[in-house]
């Protein structure tokens, strides 16, 4: 085999090795921690490519985040794969074998280093906290951003190597408005590498060594020397210039999703900052102790509480290692590179500023945890020099990656239901209300009510704050027709969130069954000032209107409804009686039929349309 034709074999060989490994996921089913808003229930989604989805996808703040990469990347799924959640998984497990590939092309072609490149993207790619990005739907976010994020690291890289010579210029210019475009394809799917160019500087410091005094290993040696050609003794200053459209975008994207989460309320200012310092310092510690030892794995865990003694010894603990990796800078310069990516790639949800309740995910490891890839392959290659030509090297590479494949798949085995997943959470940590309210919502979703309104109890006993619980036991409650409980658990989501459009719509509807229809017609309308687009809360009116005998606003609702998420056939279904009521045989038909393609053979609908012909 020739030896340029090595590292392509390599790479796709790394990448179908990925796929099998990841693609007993394509059989599981959707996870209902947002899959159902995301995906499976999102109308906008599954209506494909339309003039009002693409729209939507491009103008709109979703759960207080605007990425229209990724909605566009489920819209295409759904036109080409139908509406089965293993279309979904099967792009999710792809994108991620894509993303192993492009690593490994990356770190071969800075640092020649054919088989340390490949264990290096085989640690990344098989490791059990990568399942969390790649088995849930949902985290389509993570592997899509960092797809476009490794193709303008490579765009950089082939930027870089041309110099900058004036013969040059042109492919220099093209290889680097490839950059910026990719990163803000990234952006676009997901805000998290607002700190890419933090990572291009890392790479100018090793392996392109463009900051002159950034060594080389005297460990790590090249096979085939790809460093950049415009040399050392680049000045930091000049580097920070190049760098600086890349920074424009980062500052605006991250000024955006300030403002987005701002204006959504996810944004928790009433942590000290003497508080943050700690749980920073130790989740930053926690994360580290996965990566080595994967155990207990969960969807979700509990916030963190850190004492203030472990909050300190964590800080001195980062304060120590940093330190020893700044000493090594010279002599081990992807020491240094490796932390500092870890360290960096974490800043946007490490908890700097405070958005939502999830303060420690396996997923938020993506893309840092290339950056402690690093790390481990330099120090094996250290360990053990001239390690391919040696069989001890072989077998412990073999041996390593092998231990990570195993424990990827039992992590796996964990997501083929959402009950499953969320008892496993709850098995492997304590005190965590975020797994059981994800609990009661499965078994709520099962028709098994009392026991998800016991599961929200719990969850609320240990923590009464929990705004999404009350919302939930609130509804629950409401089908086992205790509505004065309800009532209460609603007024205390909206304490917290008074301006949540979805709790303000099922609050509406506890107090029309408790016999307050006007306050709760006056609660469903302000959940349509709040969000215009939501479906549920135009059709909940209307059925409020309709027992109100308002049937003109009725219709009105539902038509609305209808129209925002044409898949709602029951709305196609009420607005077509009320049509036919009317005597608009035609109207009717029209929306008879079109609940019919939703619900194909629905014996009421058939029926509706044989008395419309009439």
């Amino acid at each position: 085999m020739e030896i340029a034709s090595r590292p392509k074999y390599v790479g796709c060989a790394l990448a179908l090795l990925t796929l099998a490994l990841f693609w007993p996921a394509t059989r599981f089913g959707f996870i209902d921690l947002d899959d159902d808003a995301y995906v499976a229930s999102n109308p906008f989604v599954q209506q494909g490519w339309t003039r009002q989805s693409l729209v939507w996808a491009t103008t709109t703040v979703y759960e207080n985040y605007w990425v229209p990469a990724t909605w566009l990347s489920f819209m295409t799924d759904r036109e080409l794969q139908g509406a089965s959640p293993r279309g979904y998984h099967r792009t999710n497990v792809l994108l991620h074998a894509a993303n192993v590939g492009l690593l490994f092309l990356l770190a071969y072609r800075l640092t020649g280093h054919l088989w340390g490149s490949a264990l290096l993207a085989a640690l990344f790619g098989w490791h059990p906290q990568r399942v969390e990005a790649v088995v849930w739907i949902s985290s389509r976010k993570d592997v899509l951003s960092t797809l476009f994020g490794l193709l303008a690291l490579l765009a950089y890289v082939s930027c870089v190597r041309f110099g900058s010579e004036r013969r040059h210029l042109k492919a220099r210019g093209y290889y680097y408005a490839l950059a910026w475009v990719g990163m803000a394809a990234s952006l676009a799917a997901k805000p998290m590498l607002v700190t890419f160019p933090f990572l291009l500087l890392l790479l100018d410091f090793w392996p392109l060594k463009r900051f002159g005094w950034a060594g080389a290993s005297r460990e790590v040696k090249s096979e085939n020397e790809q460093l950049s050609p415009s040399g050392s003794g680049i000045r930091f200053r000049d580097l920070l210039i190049e760098k600086a459209p890349f920074l424009l975008l980062s500052v605006g994207f991250s000024c955006l999703t300030l403002f987005t989460h701002q204006a959504g309320g996810a944004i928790r200012h009433s942590v000290p900052w003497t508080e943050r310092l700690g749980t920073i310092s130790a989740a930053y510690c926690r994360y580290v102790a996965k990566s080595f030892w994967p155990v207990d794995l969960a969807v979700r865990y509990p916030p963190f509480v850190i004492p203030v003694l472990q909050g300190v010894g964590c800080v001195l603990v980062l304060i120590v290692v940093s330190a020893f990796c700044w000493w090594q800078r010279r002599q081990r310069a992807w020491l240094w590179m490796g932390w500092l990516w870890f360290l960096g790639a974490f800043v946007p949800i490490i908890g700097w500023v405070r958005i939502g309740t999830a303060d420690f995910a396996d997923r938020f490891t993506y893309v840092p945890a290339m950056g402690l890839c690093v790390v481990w392959t330099g120090i094996i290659l250290s360990v053990l020099p001239n390690w391919w030509r040696g069989r001890a090297g072989f077998i412990t590479a073999t041996i390593l990656v092998t231990l990570c494949g195993v424990a990827t798949r039992h992590q796996m085995g964990f997501w083929t239901t959402g009950e499953n997943l969320f008892r496993r959470a709850l098995e492997v940590t304590e005190n965590n209300p975020a797994a059981l309210n994800a609990l009661g919502r499965e078994l709520e979703k099962q028709g098994r009510w009392p026991e998800a309104a016991a599961e929200y109890e719990r969850a609320l006993r240990i923590d009464p704050g929990f705004v999404q619980a009350h919302s939930n036991l609130g509804n629950v409650l409401g089908l086992l027709k205790r509505h004065e409980e309800a009532i209460r658990h609603f007024e205390a989501a909206l304490q917290a969130v008074p301006k949540d459009a979805k709790v303000h719509s099922n609050y509406g509807v506890i107090l029309s069954q408790a016999g307050r229809k006007a306050d709760g017609m006056q609660q469903m309308r302000e959940a349509l000032r709040l969000n215009p687009d939501l479906s549920d809360a135009h059709f909940n009116l209307g059925h409020a209107l309709l027992a109100e005998r308002m049937m003109t606003e009725a219709l009105e609702q539902f038509v609305l409804a209808a129209r925002i998420n044409p898949l709602d056939d029951v709305a196609q279904f009420e607005a077509g009686r009320l049509y036919l009521a009317r005597g608009e045989r035609e109207q009717a038909m029209r929306c008879f039929e079109a609940a019919l393609r939703v619900k194909p053979g629905d014996v009421e609908y058939l029926r509706a349309i044989q008395g419309a012909g009439r």
